[in-house]
């Protein structure tokens, strides 16, 4: 069990769990409230809360500080949600449970997958 999945079985939901280990494990300080509305896909079943919270991780770790820099996060989050997309055939929250998907599984193997993306922090 990854520190991700133990956060989202101990009651944060799939986008803290996913900021939460990231924190921990990479000594970061990022809100978990910036996750705060990504469980059951941002409440409509739409993009899984696992690949929000990640966007919110890569997007702190490799987006641009300021207007003058070049932020490296969009290709980072594109090659992620390919990995996962790989994994799942699907990025709907509503559809990955609608297949028996458990959550639980979910938000571990998108932490593994978002810890690839950060192998170089």
């Amino acid at each position: 069990m990854n520190k991700a999945r133990y956060y989202f079985e101990n009651g944060y939901n799939c986008g803290e769990a996913i900021i939460m280990a990231t924190n921990e494990e990479y000594n970061l300080n990022i809100p978990i409230s910036h996750g705060g509305v990504f469980a059951g896909g941002l409440g409509i079943g739409s993009l899984c809360g696992g690949i929000l919270g990640a966007a919110v991780v890569l997007g702190e770790v490799y987006g641009r500080k300021s207007l003058y820099e070049r932020s490296s996060s969009k290709p980072k989050l594109l090659s992620f949600i390919s990995n996962f997309k790989k994994k799942y055939n699907d990025l709907s929250c509503h559809e990955l449970k609608y297949s028996g998907k458990s959550c639980s599984d979910i938000v571990e193997d998108s932490y593994e997958i978002l810890k690839n993306e950060l192998k170089f922090i």
